[in-house]
């Protein structure tokens, strides 16, 4: 570096750098430019530095400097409001991050930054880090779509809500103590705020993610086969390759999320770091390009927010991934490709997608998207590729259960149950129901897929991996028949002497019970929480039908042996919701539920008890007054369930233990409109059960 220029108002040059260490006077060569006479001297590097600018320190000059340091202020201030100047500063001294998020980013379009204009939008916000769950109070969603609020979305009349909404109905009591808390369209977002971004290498050590990758492989990828465990696993060995915010680190990120979710409990799962960092992964520019791997992990990400209580974003995530699987024409079989491995697991993706299509829209009650005569892709063949790599050629089908079994079921079993479901949605649009021929016709066609289930699916020598998942296929097809009889008309036009479709629903909801509870009671080892959540759903959606006709039946003063076993079913299931209550706050609210029923439906009975009770008395007064003697088998609760409760559970003011969680119950006792529902008919899916002189005498 040449000597530098000399100063205006000084002859002197500055000194070199070494002279300026030495701290002494700095000669210049004799012979010119070039290094100092010291530097010269001891062959070092002669070099110079140019003087700092400097402001002179003036009043104009402080004045000036400090309304700008206002004004940045009050910049920083409108692009993070609830940031600490102060504490920031501090932070910046210590070396960590300054700026954390300290709302939801608005660099995404969700509608959550907005009040929702419309009953059915909805707002479901990540929550923070460090949310508590066991003190927050704002309501929570519900995958099952059965506890629905003024904020669910759009909730069809196959959900479990539309007959909770009915059995609201029939107790006047439950509806006037329940009355809308909060205005529609408050955005949680309000509430919780979301922080700083995870960083992803401290996500977990090695043994941790290791043991979440075996997790979600052993119990939840031999139900759903999204992934290949092999091929991911040698992804994962070279995953340092890829991209920040890339496909396949979003798979990565959600099978840690799912693996510790199906591993562990719901309290331990409130807030997930590993959903964190796969939310932080995802960038609209996935998007722009249609692959396989874009459509797992939006598979995976919609499936996971149904299990995390967020069903509206995770139909969202299934939607996309629908659209782009047609966009990539996996619906459609491709000519003139190799039938290998590699077009068989394109197989196995799509059909998981078209389960979770179906699933999804029955439990919302939502129209479907796929339409049977447009989809030709085949249904998977049971073969052990675990070994096997893409180009390799198809190995023959075996009869032992593989990964494949299950979903292969459940793909034959979702193409009824969209043609069930699609039967049922045009009746419902036309305000009818569905003939009761053509139900026992659908009914004939649960029975054939039951029948041609292969002989593993009924075989007590199969391994305990898949005993899981064949009992999660086997109630949903109880769970159809459920549907199936619910929606239909009560008798047949020209049989009348054909068992009504009342009773064949109240029979397929009592035998889903008793498959639940006896299944769960010999297997409480395997019962991990993605059987659980399963489970609940069903137990919870016959419970309630069962309910449904009860309280009918008790309001009529036709209680028989029939409805003694009703009831009697009901407390089974919520015996075996006990056992769930510890690990699932889905299993532990719908007990809350179903608890709050009993009790106000027994205060509405003594009521009408009473009310008649009083002029027999008046015309027999000869005869001994007697307290009116309650029905001990149909009324009294179980011993175990009276001993269940955290919470107040008596008649006067009924109040939930809210730990935060859900499926939430506060969506029913604060958000649930009851009080419409008090003077209006039965849901139309029930009217014609139950006409006007069935139960007179």
């Amino acid at each position: 570096m040449g000597r530098p220029p000399m100063h205006s108002s000084s002859s002197q040059l500055r000194a070199c750098l070494n002279c300026q260490k030495r701290k002494s006077r700095c000669q210049p060569s004799v012979n010119g430019p070039g290094p100092c006479s010291y530097c010269a001297r001891v062959g070092k590097d002669c070099s110079f530095v140019n003087p700092p600018d400097r402001t002179r320190l003036t009043r104009k000059n402080l004045d000036a400097i400090e309304q700008r340091c206002n004004r940045l202020e009050a910049l920083i201030r409108s692009l993070h409001p609830g940031m600490d100047i102060d504490v920031a500063l501090a932070n910046l001294e210590a070396g960590q991050e300054v700026i954390r998020r300290t709302e939801q980013e608005s660099d995404d379009d969700s509608p959550e930054h907005e009040e929702p204009a419309h009953e059915y939008e909805w707002s479901e916000p990540s929550l923070p880090p460090d949310f508590d769950c066991q003190n927050d109070e704002a309501g929570a969603m519900d995958g099952m779509a059965t506890l629905n609020s003024l904020d669910a979305g759009y909730l069809g009349s196959s959900s479990g809500a539309n007959l909770l909404q009915e059995i609201a109905s029939m107790l006047p009591e439950l509806a006037a103590s329940n009355s809308p808390a909060t205005s529609h369209g408050k955005s949680p977002s309000q509430t919780h705020k979301s922080k700083a971004s995870l960083d992803p290498p401290n996500l977990a050590n090695e043994s941790l993610t290791s043991y979440l990758i075996d997790a979600y492989f052993l119990f939840y990828n031999v139900s759903y086969p999204i992934l290949h465990e092999r091929s991911f696993r040698q992804k994962l060995a070279a995953r340092g390759m890829r991209r920040a915010k890339s496909s396949w680190n979003i798979i990565y990120y959600l099978v840690l999320a799912i693996g510790h979710w199906i591993s562990t409990s719901d309290k331990h799962h409130a807030v997930s770091r590993f959903y964190t960092a796969a939310r932080n992964a995802l960038s609209i520019h996935m998007l722009e390009s249609g692959s396989l791997e874009t459509v797992q992990a939006l598979l995976l990400m919609g499936n996971y927010l149904q299990k995390m209580d967020k069903p509206n974003t995770g139909y969202q995530f299934i939607g996309i991934a629908y659209k782009m699987a047609l966009g990539l024409g996996m619906h459609r079989e491709t000519p003139n490709l190799e039938d290998n491995v590699g077009l068989e697991r394109r197989r196995q993706l799509f059909w998981v997608l078209y389960c979770f299509d179906s699933g999804f829209n029955i439990t919302t009650g939502r129209p479907p998207y796929a339409q049977e005569g447009i989809i030709d892709t085949a249904i998977p063949r049971n073969v052990d590729d675990k070994d096997l790599e893409p180009t390799m050629p198809v190995p023959p089908e075996v009869n032992t259960p593989t990964t494949l079994s299950a979903v292969i079921a459940q793909a034959e079993l979702a193409k009824h149950a969209n043609s069930l479901y699609l039967e049922y949605l045009t009746a419902k649009t036309a305000n009818t129901k569905v003939e009761y021929q053509v139900a026992e016709t659908i009914e004939q066609t649960l029975t054939d897929w039951r029948q041609r289930l292969p002989q593993y699916f009924t075989s007590v020598d199969v391994p305990v991996w898949f005993t899981g998942p064949r009992a999660v296929v086997l109630w949903k097809e109880q769970n159809l028949r459920i549907i199936l009889w619910r929606g239909s008309k009560r008798s047949h036009p020209y049989l009348p002497n054909k068992t009504n479709a009342e009773t064949r629903c109240l029979d397929a909801a009592m035998q889903s019970i008793n498959d639940i509870t006896t299944f769960c009671s010999e297997n409480e080892g395997i019962l991990h929480l993605g059987i659980v959540w399963y489970a609940t759903y069903f137990l919870f959606q016959a419970a309630l039908v069962l309910e449904a006709s009860y309280l009918d039946r008790e309001a009529h003063d036709k209680l028989d042996n029939e409805t003694t076993d009703w009831r009697m079913m009901v407390y089974k299931a919520q015996s075996c919701l006990v056992t769930f209550s510890s690990r699932s706050r889905s299993a532990k609210r719908c007990l809350e539920v179903l608890e709050l029923i009993n009790r106000r439906a027994e205060t509405a009975a003594n009521t009408r008890r009473t009310v008649l009770t009083v002029p027999e008395l008046v015309e027999e007064a000869p005869i001994a007054l007697q307290t009116p003697v309650l029905d001990t088998e149909t009324s009294q609760i179980p011993v175990d369930l009276q001993t269940l409760g955290d919470g107040d559970l008596s008649m006067g003011a009924w109040r939930l233990n809210d730990d935060g969680s859900d499926p939430t119950m506060r969506m029913i006792l604060d958000n649930t409109p009851w009080g419409y529902l008090d003077n209006t008919p039965m849901d139309t899916l029930f009217s014609d059960w139950f006409p006007q002189d069935t139960f007179e005498g």
